[in-house]
């Protein structure tokens, strides 16, 4: 799965020659930076998503697709609860541990982004936002690790994708 190349009628994309291509509202620093990638930007590109699910927009949007992209390299977003104070500090803080510039401080892999938000942490958020993330998560490991050699197991009534199965 690849997020920043999604995409979603009516939104922007960088398609210019020696740019990187994507919808720059969801593509990673390092996409943007033109450097290695690995599954850990798909859970950069998710926790625009779930930024987007919890406050009602993007963490980044500006005025070019330039200025987007630069967002995502040098800004912190707004915090979820100032968009949306019903939203919990526990799920901001997931949101925000997903959107970390750095890949090495993000959730290394889905399963992890899966179970924290399953965790007691979200235990107080109304039924249909946790849902909403789980379902987003779900979504993200079943795309991104999906194989032939991938075992599935049910978590909370969803199929989820068990990572150690996989050589």
């Amino acid at each position: 799965a690849d997020f920043g190349v999604s995409h979603v009628r009516g939104e922007r994309k960088i398609t210019l020659t020696g740019m990187p291509v994507g919808t720059p509202e969801y593509m990673s620093p390092e996409q943007i930076q033109e450097e290695e990638v690995d599954h850990r930007t798909d859970l950069y590109s998710l926790g625009c998503v779930l930024y987007e699910l919890a406050a009602g927009r993007p963490p980044y949007r500006a005025d070019t697709p330039l200025t987007t992209a630069l967002h995502h390299l040098q800004a912190a977003p707004p915090r979820v609860t100032e968009l949306n104070p019903s939203i919990s500090e526990g799920l901001t803080n997931i949101i925000l541990k997903a959107l970390q510039k750095n890949p090495k401080f993000r959730y290394q892999t889905a399963r992890e982004l899966f179970e924290e938000v399953g965790a007691r942490e979200v235990a107080g958020e109304p039924p249909a936002v946790r849902r909403l993330f789980l379902e987003a998560a779900v979504a993200l490991a079943a795309c991104a690790h999906a194989g032939p050699r991938t075992k599935v197991v049910e978590a909370e009534g969803f199929a989820l994708i068990d990572e150690r199965a996989r050589a």
